[in-house]
């Protein structure tokens, strides 16, 4: 039996460089009998055959396996590795296709992009990049695993609660007669009542079985359009899952 550690530290027998690999990503066993088994060690990003999120599974020829956002060759390891195996994103006969930050795995296909094409749909998965406070991070989600889609809005709840909160000193100060109350609580109420309503955010929320959601603002997008994302996103997935049925 051989056992090959798979991550980004430089320790590792097969070293994977990408920003969504852990130091210690995963480990691939190869049995003295020819069977090969991939092993996820609790990596944040995932590891994933055939686009499906696993913690072990046993592999077969054809299978995609993919660490983070970088496919693994892991037919290759029939021997012993001596030194470390360096890994990105270039592979034998040319650069992986990929749009933008999302690198496509076999037969992934894309559906639609939006939101400036930080939104990207494919037939495996939906996946958003942006950034914020000046850090860039994105959110992937394989289709099967997506259990709600939300369209809500969204507010700052903390200054609705400042409003009403005016809105009882405004009453306070008519009926004790305190007039220096009246007019600054009147205007305060109005200014947080505006703050709160500009805050208001129409946002799509997909929700997984488990983990944070994938969230972006919709903003000034047509309803229809609006409706024809969310259509196209349930379509794909009753459709992936359909041929997940089928293995």
């Amino acid at each position: 039996m051989q056992i090959f550690s798979i991550g980004k530290d430089p320790g590792n027998q097969i070293v994977l460089e990408g920003p969504f690999v852990s130091r210690h990503h995963a480990q691939l066993i190869i049995y003295d009998d020819h069977l090969v088994e991939i092993k996820d060690l609790g990596s944040s990003n995932g590891t994933f055959v055939n686009g499906t999120r696993i913690t072990n599974r046993y592999l077969n020829n054809g299978d995609a396996v993919k660490c983070g956002e970088i496919l693994l060759p892991w037919t290759q390891y029939s021997g012993e590795v001596q030194q470390p195996t360096k890994i990105n994103n270039e592979q034998p006969g040319g650069t992986m296709e990929s749009l933008g930050s999302l690198v496509l795995l076999p037969n992934e296909n894309k559906i639609l992009t939006s939101n400036s094409n930080n939104i990207i749909l494919t037939n495996y998965r939906i996946h958003m990049a942006e950034k914020e406070l000046g850090r860039s991070y994105s959110i992937t989600i394989f289709l099967e695993n997506i259990s709600s889609v939300q369209l809500i809005y969204k507010s700052n709840f903390g200054l609705l609660m400042l409003a009403l909160l005016s809105a009882l000193v405004f009453l306070y100060s008519l009926s004790t007669g305190k007039s220096d109350m009246i007019m600054g609580s009147l205007l305060a109420g109005l200014l947080l009542l505006l703050l709160w309503f500009l805050s208001r955010k129409h946002t799509v929320s997909i929700y997984p079985d488990g983990g944070k959601p994938l969230e972006f603002e919709v903003g000034q997008m047509p309803g229809q359009q609006i409706e024809n994302f969310v259509n196209k996103l349930q379509l794909a997935k009753a459709e992936r899952m359909s041929e997940l049925s089928k293995h």
